[in-house]
């Protein structure tokens, strides 16, 4: 979908996606996470050891709800026949 029409694939958008500080603030403040904010040391030393980054594990999930709330949304628009200033389009 994002390539045929956007010329990127999906974990590009994500690249696009993380560096939108108003959208990143959203991810972490409605999923606790903590993405792009400065870790501790020793948070930094256990992801690490460990090979994962929680916070960029989750955010290509976030960013798949975040399409298909909006490809819904243009769906409920476009069956209820509204037209882009919320208007029934006559």
């Amino acid at each position: 979908m994002l390539k045929e029409h956007y010329g990127f694939d999906f974990m590009e958008f994500c690249t696009i996606c993380a560096g939108e500080k108003e959208l990143v603030s959203e991810f972490n403040r409605l999923t606790g996470h903590q993405m792009g904010v400065p870790r501790s040391g020793l948070d930094k030393a256990i992801d690490e050891a460990c090979g994962r980054d929680p916070d960029v594990e989750a955010f290509p999930d976030f960013i798949k709800m975040c399409l298909l709330l909006w490809d819904s949304h243009d769906k409920v628009i476009e069956a209820e026949g509204i037209s882009g200033n919320g208007q029934r389009k006559q």
